[in-house]
């Protein structure tokens, strides 16, 4: 796809190897950014964060990233969407911009 400055960039599910692109994105927020997203200071994701952030199930647990094409270890973005338990028919669908670089 092409966003609007031009750039082009990868939709693409996310997969157990983006580990190291999800920490590095999260170290490049600042910390009022992350604290938005966290609500609390949050400078680093944990190991246990990673695992549950990158190895999803594809049917309850859906996640895609947004990577430049001529970088994809450029993280632009992540969204995910995770069904509730209590109601099989509902999901709650998070977005979390990185940057555009």
């Amino acid at each position: 796809m092409r966003l609007r400055d031009g750039t082009r960039a990868v939709v693409r599910p996310i997969r157990p190897d983006d580990k190291a692109l999800l920490d590095r994105g999260m170290r490049r927020l600042t910390p009022e950014s992350a604290h938005r997203r966290f609500l609390a200071p949050k400078p680093s994701l944990t190991a246990a964060e990673l695992t549950y952030l990158t190895e999803v199930d594809g049917r309850d647990h859906v996640a895609l990233v947004v990577v430049e094409a001529a970088d994809p270890d450029s993280l632009m973005a992540v969204g995910r969407c995770v069904r509730l338990q209590e109601r099989a028919d509902t999901a709650i669908a998070l977005h979390a911009p990185v940057a555009v670089a």
